[in-house]
């Protein structure tokens, strides 16, 4: 999902989590999403799950945590309309198959599914937690925005002109494919386009109208000082 643009508006807060009496943990609020909150740990969480399905190191720089936040914030807005409109989730069976299709990946060093779980610090319930709320905000998406959508041909023949044709000759060095060969592919990208266009602008009207606070400057994506 791609970043969206914000107010960031002050807040200062703490969270006391875990259960031993004398020895509370201290988690930083970084955001506040209607009633939800956000916590530097999640946003921790959320870097490694995003780490660990695309096989690469965890970037823990400021960027790259204020851009997870950002992913979050939506995923919360998303999931709340959800539940105002009791939209059905993913199913436990569908988790499952996500989950066994994860556990078929390659992973790096020749490492096996929970030794690479380890190096990240997870679990396989975060996995497929992380599973679930992705599935379910992709469903949620196809069938707010893609449901009855169409694409004209006047639509698909612009893009095959303007753009696929001279991505091709100066990418791929070679004369393109006929249109009618490249019509349906061409056809789901121009589709997907326009839903993450409907999705941007019902996210920007979401958050005009939503409690919303972030926390300001590097301290925002629950960053931690300096030694």
């Amino acid at each position: 999902m791609k970043p969206r643009n914000h107010i960031l508006i002050p807040l200062i807060y703490c969270l006391l989590l875990g259960g031993v009496p004398h020895a509370e943990i201290l988690d930083k609020v970084v955001a506040l999403v209607g009633k939800n909150i956000i916590t530097a740990s999640e946003v921790d969480q959320q870097l490694r799950l995003e780490s660990f399905i695309n096989q690469r190191p965890v970037d823990d720089s400021a960027q790259a945590r204020s851009l997870s936040l950002q992913r979050l914030i939506d995923q919360n807005l998303i999931s709340q309309e959800m539940l105002v409109t009791s939209f059905l989730g993913a199913s436990d069976s569908r988790i499952e198959q996500e989950l066994a299709a994860s556990r078929e990946q390659e992973f790096p060093n020749g490492m096996g599914f929970d030794d690479a779980l380890k190096a990240y610090n997870l679990s396989e319930e975060d996995l497929k937690d992380f599973l679930r709320r992705q599935l379910n905000v992709l469903r949620f998406i196809e069938f707010r925005f893609r449901t009855g959508m169409e694409v004209s041909e006047d639509e698909i023949k612009n893009y095959y002109e303007n753009i696929y044709m001279p991505q091709v000759r100066l990418v791929e060095a070679r004369v393109p494919e006929p249109l009618t060969e490249v019509q349906e592919q061409i056809r789901e990208v121009v589709a997907r386009q326009k839903v993450d266009a409907l999705l941007d602008d019902w996210l920007k009207r979401i958050r005009a109208t939503s409690r919303l606070d972030i926390a300001e400057s590097r301290d925002s994506a629950g960053s931690r000082p300096a030694p």
